[in-house]
């Protein structure tokens, strides 16, 4: 009995730590992986692939969202320096920029699908999302994105920004939908995590009227940058034409309200990882 009454209280001591464990998310545009740039010698890949493992293995995430990823292999390589980790899910895009979500969890579903086209052909928005729903301990599911939103180009910028909102526009929608479907089979969060090409603040003046993440907001999506002086959230480098700035970003919905920080990582891509901790 007395040894009865002490395995009982170790669980009362010990289940709360386990439930206590946090999550870690990381996003990461790895700009042109493997290689850093289109068509890279081998070497090149070699390189930045070893880097990047080098990086990853330090931040062992549990949920990773990538951009600008040219296959399943590259990504696959990439991750096995994480115990556990597997790719769920990467795109099919037209190009070499693929988006990934590889995850220590196991996935229920999971799918890429191309943005739809709407209205003129100049107005159609590249790429599309990568989903998948992770299946959690305790019945839940995290509905997980992985993001590349339009660039920039440098005489375009009104007609990227309408693409950067048509697509946001679109995920609302297919989040509203899957949220839908998985509430009916227990409880579900959502996070999209991802290079957005955009920023919400105010004093930078290309995106001051721009409604991609402030429709999110708006629609109850948090941003976990919120809070974060603008010279800690900088997640892409500067340039000769342009100062550094918040580019990606990591939004969730019914996580409670968990704050990003950047991983300063040099020499793997022109953008660093965000990372963020979910109970």
């Amino acid at each position: 009995m007395w040894l009865l009454r002490v395995f009982w209280l170790s669980l009362v001591l010990v289940l709360p730590a386990l439930a206590a464990e946090p999550i870690t998310v990381v996003s990461w545009n790895l700009e042109w992986f493997p290689g850093g740039f289109p068509d890279a010698p081998a070497a090149a890949q070699r390189r930045q692939m070893e880097r990047a493992k080098n990086a990853l293995a330090a931040l062992q995430p549990d949920i990773l969202c990538l951009q600008e990823v040219r296959d399943w292999r590259s990504a696959a390589e990439l991750v096995s320096v994480v115990p556990g980790m597997k790719v769920q899910v990467i795109s099919n895009f037209d190009g070499a920029q693929q988006q990934v979500i590889a995850s220590r969890f196991p996935i229920d579903s999971g799918w890429s699908q191309r943005w739809k086209w709407k209205g003129k052909r100049s107005d159609h928005p590249p790429r599309g999302y990568t989903f998948a729903a992770l299946k959690l301990p305790g019945d839940r599911f995290l509905l997980t994105y992985s993001l590349h939103l339009k660039a920039n180009g440098r005489n375009t910028l009104r007609t990227d920004i309408r693409k950067r909102e048509e697509a946001t526009r679109q995920l609302a929608l297919h989040v509203s939908g899957m949220e839908r479907l998985f509430g009916r089979r227990g409880q579900s969060a959502v996070l999209v995590a991802g290079d957005f090409n955009t920023t919400p603040d105010d004093d930078e003046p290309r995106f001051l009227h721009e409604k991609t993440l402030r429709s999110l907001f708006d629609s109850g999506y948090r941003w976990t940058f919120s809070g974060v002086p603008p010279r800690e959230r900088e997640t892409v480098r500067a340039t000769r034409r342009y100062p550094a700035i918040t580019f990606d970003h990591v939004l969730t919905r019914r996580l409670g309200q968990p704050k990003a920080r950047v991983e300063r990582i040099n020499g793997v891509s022109d953008h660093f990882p965000v990372v963020l901790e979910i109970r």
